[in-house]
């Protein structure tokens, strides 16, 4: 089940609650049981977990997402947390992953967008606004091609896993293996 997120956020949303709602039916939980949510975005969210671009995401643009995923839950609102999908990426590899006791790393999320998470002193670094990490939209070449942020050239243009995947199946050919674009553009 494809969903375009950048555009359609509250069928995100939708599925995202049937996605968690399948989940506690498989652990033969209820909804009743959730004592905390948190959802990871793909943008940049603020420390109030409002979406702070209204061209990357547009349908997010100031959408109340806490309020928007407790509605769907039944839950409270206090009870969501909103943070954005590559640092809650980099916060998953300190405590369980490859950034296993090094206080200091880049994770970087590659997928349809591109974004990062900072770690540096064993804190996931957001920032003075929270919005640390949104490097996909930075210009590496003016002439570039149109971005979905409506820039020229941005780095996503160039490295998104959409645009690696073009390129191998150009390099490749009509015939290359599925499982060669996909080993190379795993997200």
């Amino acid at each position: 089940f494809t969903v375009d997120v950048d555009h359609r956020a509250e069928v995100a949303l939708d599925r995202a609650a049937s996605v968690a709602r399948a989940l506690l039916r498989g652990q033969h939980r209820r909804l009743r049981e959730i004592r905390r949510t948190v959802a990871g975005v793909p943008g940049p969210v603020d420390r109030a977990g409002r979406m702070r671009s209204s061209t990357i995401v547009s349908s997010w643009w100031q959408l109340a997402i806490a309020d928007e995923i407790a509605a769907r839950l039944h839950l409270e609102p206090a009870d969501v947390d909103v943070e954005n999908d590559a640092q809650l990426g980099a916060l998953a590899e300190q405590r369980a992953g490859a950034g296993r006791g090094c206080p200091d790393f880049v994770y970087v999320k590659a997928s349809h967008g591109l974004g990062a998470g900072l770690v540096l002193g064993n804190t996931v670094y957001g920032g003075g606004h929270g919005l640390t990490g949104e490097l996909g939209h930075t210009v590496v070449d003016p002439s570039g091609p149109l971005c979905r942020c409506g820039s020229r050239g941005c780095l996503e243009t160039a490295v998104s896993i959409e645009h690696v995947r073009a390129q191998i199946s150009y390099v490749a050919g009509a015939e290359a293996p599925e499982s060669l674009v996909e080993a190379v553009a795993l997200p």
